[in-house]
């Protein structure tokens, strides 16, 4: 922000008043020129110019996708595509947008060498199924196969306790005389 500095002899008067005056006039301006730059934040900007970005990046919205993980995705396509095909770009790509995964296997025993299991919640995937297929799609490596892998995680508790027993036993015995 511009901050007009007069010297100490013309900080009196009318010439205050002067520079109070395009002091405020140079910060109007400041703000209208800053409204169009503020346009071009994804995450913040109109709707149409996140769609209009989209296009150019070759991004198409998903049927029923929230508007937060739209934008988060037009937002991060560059940096996406870079990190797209290794298996931390898949986690930091599933991060950025909020979709955590538990764990990516690769040469697993028993299965295709081309074969990667991508693990993760069962609400998370069931939520988001054409989310990550789509991104799966996108970023995944183009010579593998993906196969989803479902963890449920639930909490048990167990009270601990001192537990004691104590016993008597009574033999009741007929006397005869």
């Amino acid at each position: 922000m511009l901050k007009l500095q007069l010297p100490f002899w013309m900080q009196k008067g009318e010439l205050k008043k002067l520079n109070n005056a395009a002091q405020h006039f140079w910060d109007r301006v400041e703000k209208w020129l800053q409204v169009p730059l503020s346009r071009f934040d994804l995450m913040t900007c109109d709707l149409i110019m996140v769609d209009h970005i989209a296009w150019e990046r070759k991004i198409t919205r998903l049927n029923g996708e929230v508007e937060l993980i739209y934008r988060k995705r037009v937002n991060y396509a560059f940096i996406n595509a870079q990190d797209a095909g290794m298996n931390r770009g898949i986690y930091a790509i599933f991060e950025r947008l909020g979709v955590p995964i538990f764990d990516i296997k690769e040469h697993q025993p028993g299965k295709d060498w081309d074969v990667i299991t991508i693990e993760m919640s069962d609400d998370i995937l069931s939520n988001n199924k054409t989310l990550v297929n789509k991104l799966i799609q996108t970023y995944g490596a183009t010579c593998r196969r993906y196969e989803y892998s479902v963890t449920s995680t639930s909490n048990h508790y167990v009270a601990i306790g001192d537990m004691s027993w104590s016993h008597q036993t009574c033999i009741a015995t007929i006397q005869t005389q």
